[in-house]
């Protein structure tokens, strides 16, 4: 279940090749998305379905984006202001209040902006996770994630 789409507005676009070669034939598929949203920087991994579309990811336009946090470890009780930082790469803390839950797996929290985030509760996962409900402060770190729609986008200008 997702929420609602997000305006990210690209400072970069990074393929996760190792050559040129294999980029020039349209290999890359994945890779990072460097942006911000309501002022927030962000870096996200960000699948694409045809090669092309990393011309589309042009600094400066803004496009429309799912974007969510994948949950790794603990989520612990937290209190101070809300913020999203990033810890490397696509890697990031999150801490803030909780505005909603989406379903037993997924909420929505309030970073600054509001970020969803998956806790991927699997019976393979032995990290701690409180009782969640709708106002408790937590933190957690995870790996955002982008799903853009370049259909929907502006150009820069």
């Amino acid at each position: 279940m997702v929420q609602e789409r997000q305006e990210l507005t690209i400072t970069g676009a990074v393929p996760w090749v190792e050559d040129e070669q294999a980029l020039s034939v349209g290999v890359a598929d994945e890779g990072q998305l460097d942006g911000t949203v309501d002022g927030h920087p962000v870096s996200a991994h960000v699948a694409v379905h045809d090669h092309a579309e990393w011309a589309s990811f042009v600094p400066g336009r803004t496009i429309p984006v799912e974007l969510w946090l994948d949950r790794e470890g603990d989520v612990e009780a937290f209190d101070g202001p809300p913020r999203l930082h990033r810890l490397d790469g696509i890697r990031h803390a999150a801490e803030g209040r909780i505005v909603k839950v989406l379903d037993p797996s997924t909420i929505v929290l309030d970073v600054g902006f509001p970020l969803e985030v998956r806790l991927h509760r699997w019976p393979s996962v032995t990290a701690r996770i409180p009782e969640l409900e709708p106002g408790r402060t937590i933190r957690m770190r995870g790996t955002l994630a982008v799903e853009p729609d370049t259909d929907g986008a502006d150009e820069p200008g």
